[in-house]
């Protein structure tokens, strides 16, 4: 291990807010030299993504690009039986994960200082990369991460394309010092005696902190529902087959981007539906003294758990997805009361596009993708992102997320 191996990444401005198109959000150092690969993630998933997708599906080009994916250099297999879990390896990967080889490697680094001596994180990593805790399986990537001042990371399952077993997601802050990359596997996800790890199995996303929300209804915050309607209105009122012209513009190469100053305050204004969305902060990250539930600035970032108001089930049969059940509740009616209450005839094409959207996601989507997207009755604006209205304050759209 030399000092050749500490290698900035980069993060562009679609998964970061760091300033410049090519800014370096975090530093990266792989003390054990190939167990996990780094990866920037292709946003047409290297060319296997729908068309339509691609073109017109901006939640889901973004998903599949955001942030920098982790691969395993080869395929491990986690044998669970019962309460006892096993880790079988290839001959390629078997030394990096213990053995003679891989504790001189993790002495070299806290010799050099880069893992603090007899510290939490030493004695985690100093006889394998990876050991359990009840049901969390831990796994060291070998990497150790710090991100620059003002840059978060948000370590996550991979997006669109996720790990058989689900990951426990953490925050590493800009507390200026290399923190170990872990990424934690919940084994009570785990259906099977035998489960392969091949692929993507987390991602890493910079993000800037600074970020609040606050959650409103319709009734306190109207203007951002007309904004809804003349926007989209005229938009959604001259979509046909053949001509979509919705919910999202077409996507084009070199775009321009907008680098945006300073911190984000936005609003998420509840359009319809019993009120089950919450502001939170993330509840676990990683320090150089370990792990924490808390952090004395984890107020700067935080985000919106947007929660589907009833559960659907389907099956998907290689080209559609079938027999799609979902109970539509009586709140598309009483949505739909409001709206008028509102705003009378002006709501027309848009509110009738936005229950719509809500419905079709319990009876099916278009033939040959495998995506089911659900339309939660909510619209966000924010000072920093989104088409800009008169006043200054702008709008995203209604939220959507792929399945």
């Amino acid at each position: 291990m030399n000092d050749a191996t500490t290698n900035p990444l980069t993060a562009d401005s679609a998964t970061s807010s760091a300033t410049g198109a090519q800014a370096i959000a975090f530093e990266v150092l792989d003390v054990l030299e190939g167990l996990f690969l780094l990866e920037k993630r292709s946003a047409t998933l290297e060319g296997s993504a729908p068309l339509k997708a691609v073109q017109f599906c901006t939640p889901y080009i973004q998903g599949n690009a955001a942030g920098f994916h982790l691969l395993l250099a080869d395929s491990v297999l986690i044998r669970k039986q019962g309460a006892r879990v096993q880790l079988g390896t290839t001959e390629a990967l078997e030394p990096k994960l213990g053995g003679a080889d891989y504790t001189a490697r993790v002495a070299g680094a806290v010799e050099r200082g880069l893992i603090a001596k007899g510290g939490y994180w030493h004695k985690k990593l100093a006889r394998c990369a990876w050991w359990r805790e009840g049901t969390k399986l831990h796994l060291w990537t070998g990497f150790l991460i710090r991100p620059q001042a003002n840059v978060w990371m948000l370590v996550s399952g991979a997006f669109n394309r996720r790990c058989s077993i689900d990951v426990q997601e953490h925050v590493i802050p800009d507390d200026g010092a290399l923190v170990p990359l872990v990424v934690t596997l919940d084994l009570s996800s785990v259906t099977k005696k035998e489960t392969w790890l091949e692929k993507e199995v987390a991602c890493i996303v910079p993000l800037r902190p600074d970020v609040t929300f606050a959650i409103s209804t319709l009734d306190q915050a109207p203007e951002i529902g007309q904004r809804y309607i003349d926007y989209y209105g005229e938009r959604w009122s001259g979509s046909s087959p053949g001509n979509y012209v919705g919910a999202y513009r077409k996507l084009v190469n070199k775009e321009p981007v907008e680098e945006a100053q300073g911190g984000a305050a936005c609003k998420l204004v509840i359009a319809g539906g019993p009120k089950l969305n919450r502001v939170r902060t993330f509840d676990r990250f990683a320090t150089p003294r370990g792990w924490s539930r808390t952090h004395p600035r984890k107020e700067r970032l935080q985000y919106i758990d947007v929660r589907n108001i009833f559960p659907v089930k389907g099956r998907w049969d290689g080209d559609a997805l079938r027999d799609l059940v979902g109970e539509t509740p009586e709140a598309v009616e009483r949505a739909r009361a409001d709206w008028a209450r509102q705003f009378g005839e002006s709501a027309g094409p848009a509110l009738d596009r936005f229950l719509l959207g809500y419905v079709r996601s319990t009876h099916g989507p278009r033939i040959g993708e495998p995506y089911m997207a659900f339309t939660p009755w909510c619209l966000v604006s924010s000072r920093l992102d989104g088409p800009a209205s008169p006043t200054g304050s702008t709008l995203i759209a209604s939220t959507g997320c792929a399945a």
